[in-house]
């Protein structure tokens, strides 16, 4: 039996919303989609779709047609980005190709393109990818709200008292200080250890938490990681817990998954080459962002971390560091397909 795939906001399965005029093909999705463990929701247009995310508990990931009657993809995708409250993952399922159409989907808010006809397993990647996405995103808005509640904080302290923030050097002094204290209450305490040995506990909980929030402090004060560089021998390619989290102990299943991954990556990498040869800022950024995005997603940080570097320079116009990230991220396509194929 299929293990549902979960909701991020909570529930059984993660709905999917298919969008297309072409009956042959939302049977064809619903078919293969309700076997991966995902509850397929059906429109036969733009409009259709549109009523559907207006209804309670709508679809998470959306697979739509560009060409619909009504209301074409486009249209729905920018109606979306306007007026709904929440983000839903946008896939857009086409004829329409070139990297003029792609664009202008992207920036009418899809997330992901595919051609047809598709490859059933490519379409299960990307919803996989999707999902993951979501999760991070509504973790990420979570995180946010704490983060925002807790800068309100600090301004009505700051507010209040009239005073600058303390700068971390300043910072990282005072809590020395601190644990310098500790250390003699410490050392007192354990004159009499056996009766003290609660708050000994106390003391040392303590100390852990200050030399945490120190080290914290030197690493903001600390110069960023280089990219790209040796950083692509630091650290492991895969970050195989993720792969694991997926896929489990099926090993067959995580070199399928990354042979599909390196052939993507490896038509993208040509896009982006083509982008840097023409100069195409546009091109160039957006299968970088594709990329990255699918990196990312793969526990692929290398790549991920060498993507973004590789966005930063093409809008700085700095075509001798792009192409130093292309030529980076081709050594780490050849890694990962050597290690794949031991």
């Amino acid at each position: 039996m299929v293990k549902k795939a979960m909701d991020p906001k909570g529930g059984e399965a993660l709905k999917v919303l298919t969008a297309d005029d072409d009956e042959a093909t939302r049977i064809l999705l619903k078919a293969a989609i309700t076997q991966w463990g995902y509850h397929v929701v059906e429109a036969e247009d733009g409009e259709e779709a549109w009523k559907i995310l207006q209804q309670p508990d709508p679809p998470q990931i959306l697979i739509l047609d560009w060409v619909m009657p009504k209301l074409d993809g486009i249209a729905l995708c920018q109606r979306i980005a306007k007026e709904l409250k929440y983000h839903p993952y946008i896939i857009f399922l086409t004829r329409k190709s070139g990297t003029e159409n792609v664009i202008q989907g992207l920036e009418a808010g899809a997330d992901e393109f595919l051609l047809k006809p598709f490859d059933l397993a490519e379409l299960r990647i990307r919803i996989f990818a999707g999902e993951r996405i979501l999760k991070y995103r509504n973790k990420f808005e979570e995180q946010n709200v704490e983060l925002q509640n807790y800068i309100s904080k600090v301004n009505a302290l700051t507010q209040e008292q009239n005073k600058q923030l303390i700068p971390f050097t300043d910072l990282a002094i005072i809590l020395q200080n601190i644990q310098n204290v500790l250390g003699d209450v410490t050392r007192k305490l354990q004159e009499d250890k056996d009766n003290n040995e609660p708050a000994l506990e106390k003391i040392r909980e303590l100390q852990q938490n200050l030399n945490h929030t120190i080290e914290m402090i030197k690493g903001f004060q600390s110069e960023p990681r280089k990219i790209p560089g040796p950083v692509v021998d630091e650290k492991p390619i895969i970050d195989m817990e993720r792969m694991k989290a997926f896929f489990g102990t099926n090993k067959d299943a995580i070199k399928d998954f990354i042979k599909t991954f390196v052939s993507l990556s490896k038509e993208q990498l040509s896009e982006i080459k083509n982008a840097i040869n023409n100069q195409d800022v546009k091109a160039g950024k957006y299968y970088f962002h594709l990329l990255r995005g699918a990196s990312g997603n793969s526990g692929i940080m290398l790549m991920h971390d060498v993507c973004g570097k590789g966005e930063e320079k093409i809008l700085q116009g700095d075509w001798n560091e792009v192409e130093k990230c292309y030529q980076t991220l081709l050594e780490l396509i050849q890694k990962l397909e050597d290690q794949n194929n031991l």
